[in-house]
């Protein structure tokens, strides 16, 4: 298992990485400390119990349906 310990400005990050499969285990997330006035800091700890490689997943999964008002565009891009 490897630890890697990540800072931003968006916070502090830790990932417990499997070494063989690539699966991120425990994750832990503190976001930064507010600078003046009442300062709030969070901590969101994430703990993977079970993790499945190469399922079979049901092909139902990978469809899209537009409603019947969409409308098909080229682009997204403003001109």
């Amino acid at each position: 298992m490897l630890c890697f310990e990540i800072q931003t400005a968006e916070g502090e990050y830790e990932l417990w990485v499997d070494r063989e499969n690539y699966i991120v285990w425990k994750s832990i997330y503190v976001s930064p400390k507010a600078s003046g006035g009442i300062g709030f800091q969070t901590t969101i700890i994430v703990n993977l119990i079970e993790a499945k490689l190469n399922s079979e997943l049901e092909q139902s999964l990978f469809q899209f349906i537009p409603p019947d008002n969409a409308v098909k565009v080229p682009s997204l891009a403003k001109k």
